[in-house]
């Protein structure tokens, strides 16, 4: 009987074969390019499904996370969520911005690549947790630069522009990054950091007048 793509992801994705996983993910994300070139929004549904059930190990979750990128990047994601748990997603994504657990850099890039789509649920989390995400931001460990810190830098440099995109902007937020930058919480991120904290200042005083 032929297999479908979902039984090939239920039969490697589990916690104890995340290897062969990774080693299957050409092939898994030849299927999905398949899927969505397809234009199969039936079967995006059912492998969508069958990740987001996957995603909710900790262990799997980074495993997951290049495939359901790949659909939310290529599926109209309101068509997609009127069917799927896409968007509760979407929510948890700054969340792994916020954790001890090291986060790979690939993530981190995805991440910011949805965040300047401005999709409304992600949007709301990041809203949500922004305070949370620049208090961690010095000590997010980032788990393939190879001990690299110019490597490590620079994808925190990329993930302080969230500070730009964030929408619900007040005086108070922007008083506890001023605070937080008096005190050089962010370290080396510092100079960037400011210039970011400048633009979106004067974003939010052009919006008042």
């Amino acid at each position: 009987m032929k297999r479908t793509m979902e039984d090939i992801i239920r039969e490697r994705m589990t916690p104890t074969s995340i290897k062969c996983s990774r080693s299957l993910k050409p092939t898994i994300l030849a299927c999905l390019d398949a899927l969505v070139s397809k234009r199969d929004l039936r079967q995006c549904i059912t492998v969508t499904e069958t990740l987001l059930s996957l995603a909710k190990d900790p262990d799997l979750k980074f495993v997951v996370f290049p495939y359901l990128y790949n659909i939310v990047i290529r599926v109209d994601v309101t068509k997609l969520a009127k069917k799927t748990r896409i968007e509760d997603w979407l929510d948890t994504l700054p969340t792994y911005l916020c954790q001890k657990q090291a986060i790979p850099r690939s993530v981190v890039n995805s991440i910011m690549t949805l965040a300047a789509r401005k999709i409304p649920a992600l949007q709301n989390s990041i809203d949500s947790h922004i305070e949370v995400i620049l208090d961690c931001l010095p000590e997010l460990e980032i788990s393939d630069c190879q001990g690299n810190t110019d490597e490590v830098l620079s994808v925190k440099k990329s993930l302080a522009r969230l500070i730009y995109w964030v929408q619900d902007w007040d005086e108070e937020l922007s008083e506890e990054i001023c605070v937080a930058l008096r005190k050089q919480h962010f370290g080396p991120l510092t100079p960037d950091v400011q210039d970011l904290w400048f633009l979106r200042n004067e974003v939010y005083e052009k919006s008042l007048a």
